[in-house]
């Protein structure tokens, strides 16, 4: 295991050695890949896309060509980058909610502000990505904050 005082001089050959591939690639690919990059930092960012279509508007870029972008790559979709923050999102709410249960709105608030049609469609993508149900979720990290 690494020692803490030797994480910087780790940290530093493997970003001199990630820089030397970057060198080697094609200068297009890499400036491509930093667009994707800052498309995906959008949808982290931004919480009113909700929807690809709002993503690659935002980008200036057609949904198909977005999606061959974001296959291409980061390996997934992205409908499933917005996805994914949206349920971070979510995840995040809950944990502020066990630091304050006064201020807690309920699964069906978040929803609406996450852009999900309805709570059941939050709690479907919630178990598809975290394993668990919101409420379950709510009730672990609530226990874990007492």
């Amino acid at each position: 295991m690494a020692k803490i005082d030797d994480t910087e001089p780790r940290t530093d050959a493997l970003r001199e050695g990630l820089g030397s591939l970057i060198a080697c690639r094609d200068p297009a690919m890499i400036a491509e890949a930093q667009e994707v990059v800052a498309v995906a930092a959008l949808a982290e960012h931004d919480r009113s896309v909700c929807r690809v279509e709002q993503l690659a508007s935002a980008a200036g870029a057609s949904v198909r060509t977005l999606q061959r972008l974001f296959d291409f790559h980061v390996g997934a979709g992205p409908s499933f980058v917005i996805r994914r923050w949206r349920i971070i999102e979510a995840a995040e709410a809950a944990r502020r909610a066990s630091d304050d249960e006064n201020g807690w709105r309920g699964w069906a608030a978040i929803a609406a502000e996450l852009g999900y049609s309805d709570q059941a469609h939050l709690t479907r993508d919630f178990r598809r990505h975290l394993g668990t149900s919101p409420s379950a979720y709510l009730a672990r990290t609530t226990r874990q904050g007492s």
